[in-house]
């Protein structure tokens, strides 16, 4: 890795160790993923990707399995219930992105 990404992912790290950003990317991100899950309804093919992403953020860092599978159950419900909900879904994922840009002020 090169001087410039090294040093970038650096200060990505330095950014995300503040408990206000970690608290708002606890709850933005989730709510990103489950937006999407309302898209996965209309393209099925989204959904095993959608899990794994779901699943890896969930169990990195000090979110654990509970997260996880709080995150695992409220993401499926979307997704079973998500049909014909694409503004529901857009609206989620405004919120989400929404969340994770105040977090960075």
């Amino acid at each position: 890795m090169n001087a410039f990404f090294a040093k970038k992912l650096d200060e990505y790290k330095q950014e995300h160790q503040s408990p206000w950003n970690e608290t708002i990317h606890f709850y933005g991100v989730p709510i990103i993923i489950a937006s999407l899950y309302v898209f996965a309804a209309i393209f099925p093919l989204l959904i095993w990707p959608l899990t794994g992403l779901m699943l890896l953020y969930c169990l990195n860092g000090n979110r654990g399995i509970g997260a996880a599978l709080l995150m695992f159950v409220i993401s499926w419900v979307v997704y079973l219930t998500g049909a014909n909900h694409w503004l529901e879904g857009l609206m989620l994922f405004i919120v989400g992105w929404t969340l994770l840009v105040f977090g960075h002020l």
